[in-house]
């Protein structure tokens, strides 16, 4: 027979559910988001996209070309880009997915839990 989690550690499963629940939807709409693009020429992606396809053709940031949000954010992406084909398709698949992600890895690094505002935690 099992025994119930102590009220303590079944409220951190509820949270950790339902914020895997949250992590799974942004990932779906940035997928969504990546698939079907009809941003403006200005914004964001074809910045993003640019640094990676002139790390692509060889050139380093930070020597060849400047990147607005200094040098490791194209190679953050610049993996996956690569590794799905290096397409403009690729590299907003790579922005919107990492990003989708990062909100979650960011409070598990800073927080040590992926639920830090669950009850009885202090």
């Amino acid at each position: 027979m099992k025994r119930p989690l102590p009220q303590g550690q079944a409220a951190t499963a509820l949270w950790a559910a339902l914020f895997a629940t949250f992590v799974v939807a942004a990932v779906a709409v940035a997928i969504e988001t990546a698939l079907h693009f009809s941003g403006s020429a200005i914004d964001g992606p074809f910045q993003v996209y640019n640094a990676l396809r002139r790390i692509d053709a060889g050139q380093r940031p930070g020597v060849d070309f400047q990147f607005f949000h200094g040098v490791g954010v194209p190679y953050l992406h610049y993996w996956l880009y690569r590794l799905l084909g290096g397409r403009f398709q690729d590299a907003e698949f790579a922005r919107e997915v990492l990003s989708a992600l990062a909100v979650p890895a960011s409070v598990r690094t800073t927080t040590g839990s992926p639920c830090a505002m669950s009850p009885g935690r202090a």
